[in-house]
C-alpha cells in the first residue's frame, strides 16, 4: 500500500455529524452524500475562519465500546484557523499535534480501500490511536472521476 508519514500541529475543523452513526455492516449508506450535500448547501456559509483553500474531511470516531455496538460517529468537516464554536448550526472538533500514516487510496471504492488500510495497520503491527480516523479530501480532485483519490489517515502513538 502506497502511504507517506506527515507530522501535523493541533487542527481545528467545523461541521455537522450525521445522527445515530453509521453500523459497520451498513455499506450501501446513502446517509453520508446527504450529510456532505448538506454541509455544503446549508451550513458551510454559518462557519467562520475557514482555511483557503478549503480543506475538507470525513472524521469517523469510534467509542470505547466499538466493538460490541460496531457503530462509529461521522463527521463531514472543513478545516479552520481556530476552534470555532457554535451549537446551533454546526460542531468543533480539534485534531491532536502528531505524526499521521496517510494513505493515499481510491475513492471510487472507499469502504474496501479502508478496510485494507486497517487490515495493513493490523498485520504490520503499526501502532495508531483507535479513537478516530479520517479520510482527507484532495484539492483538485474530481470526485466524479473513478481514478479520484482521497487519503486515509491514522494518528501515531
Amino acid at each position: 500500500m502506497k502511504y507517506v508519514f506527515k507530522d501535523y500541529d493541533i487542527r481545528y475543523f467545523a461541521g455537522i455529524k450525521l445522527p445515530n452513526g453509521i453500523a459497520v455492516e451498513d455499506t450501501d449508506n446513502e446517509a453520508v452524500p446527504t450529510l456532505w450535500n448538506r454541509l455544503v448547501s446549508e451550513v458551510l456559509h454559518h462557519i467562520p475562519n475557514m482555511i483557503h483553500p478549503n480543506k475538507f474531511i470525513g472524521l469517523e470516531c469510534f467509542s470505547p465500546d466499538f466493538k460490541e455496538t460496531r457503530r462509529f460517529d461521522y463527521y463531514a468537516l472543513v478545516q479552520t484557523e481556530s476552534f470555532v464554536d457554535n451549537e446551533e448550526h454546526f460542531v468543533a472538533k480539534k485534531l491532536p499535534k502528531g505524526k499521521y500514516i496517510c494513505f493515499e487510496i481510491l475513492f471510487n471504492n472507499l469502504d474496501e480501500e479502508i478496510r485494507k488500510c486497517h487490515n495493513y495497520i493490523q498485520s504490520n503491527n503499526i501502532k495508531v490511536n483507535t479513537e478516530f480516523d479520517y479520510t482527507e479530501y484532495l484539492d483538485g480532485e474530481d470526485y466524479s472521476n473513478e481514478k479520484a483519490k482521497v487519503h486515509f489517515s491514522f494518528l501515531l502513538i
